[in-house]
């Protein structure tokens, strides 16, 4: 598909904004203090928003840092309120352009889609077909790599504009893979008794200077970071359905199955796919079962 082109205006429109804040509102109930003040002063903060988008002068700030039990401790990181109308306002305007060069039988996070799709079909596929072959990734969300994650949205937005508001979505948590930083502060919601602390992200150590110091993990937050963790695994679903040629393949997020007559083609299939995943993307699947 052509790269998107002149959507920035869109993305940035006092009516897009207004938007993203009502449903950003509506949904974020983590911080209510914050939530409240930005609710009450509503139009004040929509068209602060707005100056600073125009005017080219938006920055994203940090993430708030909390611990939950669950049932190990974990940090998430969450945006603030500002910032996740920001994400709703851009996710609402490209998501739905760039979802069209998704393959069908791709299921998370896509309207009319869903977990019920992915199950009904992946039952259609298995009624059709001998044996099945199930593959997921190790620790999706904190592997991703911010360098091929940007080079995508390189590929495929051209409003240079709009791109810059991406670029700094995916870069708004470099400073915690550094260490945190000041104002990276950790509010404690939960007791950690013997708990192993890890921040859900990717990014709870510097870079891997074995990886070139490259910069790995979105937050589970962020509405962006579903859109991105779609776009990312879209490189290996056009590789398994037109270089592999495989016609019964479904994903959800990071789950993948496919179902064929035989066991043969399904573990060349593996291996192709674990070698696509490790070389093109980073990524490390769980070492799997094997057909069934």
């Amino acid at each position: 598909m052509k790269p998107l082109c002149h959507i920035f205006e869109e993305i940035v429109s006092l009516e897009n904004l207004f938007r993203a804040a009502e449903a950003t509102l509506r949904h974020g109930r983590r911080f209510r203090g914050e939530g409240a003040g930005f609710k009450f002063n509503l139009e004040k903060e929509v068209f602060k928003l707005h100056a600073q988008l125009a005017a080219g002068r938006y920055r994203h700030g940090r993430y708030r840092l909390f611990t939950v039990w669950d049932p190990k401790v974990r940090v998430i990181a969450a945006a603030s309120v500002r910032d996740r109308v920001l994400h709703h306002a851009v996710h609402d305007v490209i998501a739905p352009r760039l979802d069209r060069m998704f393959i069908h039988d791709s299921y998370a996070c896509r309207s009319g889609k869903g977990t019920h799709g992915a199950l009904d079909r992946a039952h259609g596929f298995l009624r059709a077909n001998e044996y099945g072959l199930h593959l997921d990734v190790k620790s999706y969300f904190q592997s991703i790599d911010h360098e091929i994650l940007k080079g995508l949205l390189r590929r495929y937005v051209a409003d240079e504009r709009a791109l810059e508001l991406l670029i700094q979505i995916v870069d708004s948590t470099d400073y915690l893979a550094h260490g945190g930083g000041a104002g990276a502060s950790v509010t404690s919601l939960a007791p950690t008794p013997g708990g192993q602390m890890t921040l859900d992200l990717g990014l709870d150590r510097p870079p891997d200077a074995a990886a070139g110091g490259r910069i790995r993990g979105v937050p589970l937050g962020n509405l962006t970071s579903q859109f991105f963790a779609n776009l990312y695994l879209n490189e290996l679903d056009q590789y398994v359905k037109h270089a592999l040629k495989v016609r019964y393949y479904a994903r959800y997020m990071d789950d993948m199955l496919m179902f064929a007559a035989e066991k043969d083609p399904l573990l060349e299939w593996e291996g192709a796919i674990r070698d696509f995943a490790r070389g093109e993307l980073r990524l490390e699947l769980h070492p799997g079962g094997g057909p069934r």
